[in-house]
This record gives C-alpha cells, sequence and structure tokens, in this order.
C-alpha cells in the first residue's frame, strides 16, 4: 500500500478507471489516500437492486448522499435502479435521521410539503427513488426497472412524485423549457408499468422500452420537443394479462403500423430491434407490411431485428391452414448489413438460394435466424455456392431455443451439417443459444 501511496494522483486516478466498483471501494476503506483520489470514479456509474434492506434503504442512502454532496451528484454518470421491495429496513427507521433535506427539497420544487410528507418520513422507497433521480440530471445512462416484489404504491408514488417534478419544471432551477437530462444519451425502461416523461433530451439516441405508452412521441408522455437523435430503439410489445395494453386482433395490428410509420420520424440509422407477442394464431402480414412501412428507412438502417412471438393455438379455437410467410424484399435497404429474424418469418418453408438472392441487399455482413430447422442447412450450402452474390458476407447465426432439448442436436448431427462444415464455407457458421434471454420462440402450431 505503501508503494501505491506514493505514486502522484494522476497516476493513481488512471489506474482507478481501470479497477471495478467493488475493488476500489475496498481500497478506499483501507487507505484515505485512495479515498481521497477516487472520488472522481467511485461514483460514476451506480446499480441499486434494493432487496434485503439489513443496512438501510440503499435508494434513501443514496438519495441523502447525492443531496449532501451536490459534487457527487454532478460527477454520477450512470444509474441502474431495479425497485423491489423485499424485507426491510431494520437499521434505518424514520425517526433515525433527518429529513429536513429531502423536506426542503420539496418544498422548493412543488411549492408544498403535504402530500408527500409522511412519504418521506416514512422511508418511502418511491418518493425516495424519485428524489434520487431528480438530483442526478447529468446522467448519461439510466436503467429503471420494477422487481418481482416491488408493491404497486411503491411504483405509484415514483411516478407521481417524478410527474409533479417534471410537470413543476423547476428541477433544473433554470426554467421549464429546459432538459429534465439534458446530456441524456441512453435509456432503458426494462418494466411495462413504468412510465418516463419526455422533456426535450435532446442528445438521447438509445432507448429500450417495453410498450407502446412509453414511447418517446406518444403524445401523454411529451413534455417538450421531441427528441431529434434516436438512432437505437429496442421495443418488446407484449399482449396479455399482466400487461396494460389490452387491444382486439384487428386494433392490435392497426396499432403495429402506426408504430412501424412513428419510427420512419425518429431517422432510425443504427438499431431497430422489435417484438411482437401475440397469443393466438398466424398473421402472415406483418413481416411484409412491416417492411412496406419502414421503406423510409432503406437509405439508413444498417441493423434490423424482427422476432414475431407466437404461442400455441388453444383447443377449443379452430385450427387455420398453415401457410409460408410472404417474401418482403429488403434490396432497396442498401446500407442493411445485419439482419436477424426468425427462420419461419422471414425465410418460409420453401426459400431457395436464388430467391435469396430477390430479398436481401447485397451488402449483408451478419444474418441471424431465430428457431432454424433443419431445412435452414441447404439454404446455408446454397449460399456457399452463391457467395458472389454476398461477398460481405461474414457469419451465419442459428439462433436455437436453448430451453427445447432437440433442436441444437437435431442441427449438429444432421448429414447436411456435417457435409456443410466440409465446404470450407466463406463465412463462419455458428449455432448459438442463450438461456437468459430467447427472444425467437415460435411454438409449433
Amino acid at each position: 500500500m505503501s508503494t501505491l501511496q506514493s505514486l502522484p494522483d494522476e497516476l493513481l486516478l488512471a489506474t482507478f478507471n481501470f479497477l471495478d466498483q467493488n475493488t476500489l471501494r475496498n481500497l478506499c476503506l483501507v487507505s484515505r489516500d485512495v479515498s481521497r483520489v477516487s472520488t472522481d470514479v467511485m461514483y460514476r456509474c451506480i446499480t441499486i437492486n434494493n432487496g434485503e434492506q439489513h443496512f438501510g434503504s440503499p435508494v434513501k442512502n443514496l438519495a441523502m448522499t447525492v443531496m449532501e454532496r451536490p459534487d457527487l451528484a454532478d460527477k454520477l454518470r450512470g444509474l441502474s435502479l431495479t425497485m423491489d421491495c423485499r424485507g426491510s429496513s431494520t437499521v434505518d427507521k424514520p425517526h433515525q435521521r433527518d429529513h429536513s433535506g429531502a423536506l426542503d427539497f420539496i418544498q422548493d420544487r412543488l411549492g408544498g410539503v403535504s402530500a408527500w410528507k409522511d412519504l418521506i418520513d416514512d422511508g418511502h422507497e418511491g418518493a425516495w427513488a424519485a428524489i434520487l433521480v431528480a438530483h442526478v440530471s447529468k446522467l448519461e445512462a439510466i436503467s429503471m426497472s420494477r422487481g418481482t416484489n416491488c408493491r404497486p404504491s411503491c411504483l405509484d408514488q415514483f411516478q407521481k412524485m417524478v410527474k409533479a417534478l417534471f410537470d413543476a419544471g423547476k428541477v433544473s432551477d433554470i426554467g421549464s423549457n429546459v432538459s429534465f437530462f439534458p446530456k441524456l444519451r441512453r435509456l432503458k425502461i426494462d418494466h411495462a408499468e413504468l412510465h418516463w416523461y419526455w422533456f426535450g433530451m435532446a442528445e438521447l439516441n438509445e432507448v429500450f422500452v417495453e410498450r407502446w405508452g412509453q414511447l418517446p412521441f406518444y403524445k401523454a408522455n411529451c413534455k417538450g420537443p421531441p427528441c431529434p437523435h434516436i438512432t437505437s430503439l429496442a421495443y418488446n410489445w407484449h399482449h396479455g394479462g399482466v400487461m396494460s395494453l389490452h387491444l382486439t386482433e384487428t386494433q392490435s395490428f392497426s396499432v403495429f403500423l402506426t408504430f412501424c410509420r412513428h419510427l420512419t420520424k425518429l431517422r432510425l440509422n443504427t438499431l431497430l430491434s422489435f417484438t411482437i407477442d401475440r397469443p393466438y394464431g398466424i398473421y402472415d402480414l406483418y413481416w411484409e407490411r412491416a417492411i412496406h412501412v419502414l421503406s423510409p428507412l432503406a437509405s439508413t438502417l444498417e441493423d434490423l431485428d424482427f422476432t414475431v412471438v407466437y404461442k400455441l393455438i388453444p383447443p377449443h379455437t379452430t385450427t387455420r391452414t398453415r401457410r409460408s410467410w410472404p417474401l418482403a424484399s429488403l434490396k432497396d435497404f442498401h446500407r442493411l448489413r445485419r439482419l436477424a429474424a426468425p427462420q419461419e418469418a422471414f425465410m418460409g418453408l420453401h426459400l431457395t438460394p436464388s430467391r435469396l438472392e430477390n430479398i436481401l441487399p447485397k451488402n449483408i455482413e451478419t444474418l441471424k435466424f431465430y428457431q432454424p430447422k433443419t431445412t435452414i442447412l441447404p439454404l446455408v450450402a446454397g449460399v456457399h455456392h452463391s457467395k458472389e452474390q454476398f461477398p460481405k458476407l461474414e457469419d451465419i447465426y442459428l439462433h436455437v431455443d436453448p430451453h427445447r432439448g432437440d433442436h441444437q442436436h437435431t442441427l449438429t448431427t444432421s448429414s447436411e451439417y456435417s457435409h456443410i462444415q466440409n465446404l470450407g464455407l466463406s463465412f463462419r457458421l455458428s449455432i448459438v443459444s442463450n438461456e437468459e434471454y430467447y427472444p425467437g420462440y415460435i411454438e409449433d402450431l
């Protein structure tokens, strides 16, 4: 440690940038010099998973810290917050800490504390999370999610207070037309019941949301000018009892097309990723109509990830005739480099290499097929034999479902697969899986 302490502050700071937060925190506990120098990097990115609270509420503790140390709040660039109400605080009781700073903050921002005083004094997680978010306006990345044990009241109070702060327009202390997070670049809302209020975030360019009402162009959420520089948008569109979106089949299709039209206004050029989760049946027009509506992006889009998730048709319904999917051409998407889609959703069951050449742009570099079957293997071989049509193709990924036991086994043991491996492919062929999240799962009908 004495050798470490003898180094100049500039060299120590450069070294600390390569350490993880836990290691750096442990060093701070044994050395005041390390603690003094590492302040600039200790609070760059903070992750809070609000579970058991043996040492007090981490959300409340961090909120109190940034209120007492605004210099640390200004240094914070990334915040990942999961609100989960498991357990209770066994250390930080309401009467053990002075909440006057939080109450003064509410008084200054909202002009009164009567509606929030009890929540603050009782250590309500939602209220403290809102105070925390309001104090770190220089964030560049935010990830907000709700834990499985988060009480609805916690989430409700968080959103009410955040909305009040947004509507008050005083968070920045400059004026009502100033962005809430002027430097925010990446935003992830990882639960359908979490709301976000868009407020002229001019530098925002990466967005992940769970449902339609959270999108930046949704009127109920827009509190300022639109976000003009969004280039990366991931959108999971789920329908079901646990989500707060209930539409008929006709309405769902109409909303989907409207969603695609809004995408064209966002000037996407890096990534488009969205999932459609349909409870029953086959809807052949999704892929074809989506590509048609997205045609204004043909000159800019580089990465397209299109996933259609279907579930089993229930026994009491009429089984529909299974048909091949219509083939929507991507030839006009000249900048498209990477494409991911379920085999059946895009390729159909009888697509030949010659027909593939009429669909994919010449500059394609990476193809990923979700839930591939052995019928994909002759197509892969055909792509190899017509490689002059795709001179930049480097990778083909066959993304299998790890929870369906025979798919990977069937692909890797197929004689066709062995034959392909002996061809000396001009591209890499990989069979991959993702245990944590498999977006391309389509159950057999």
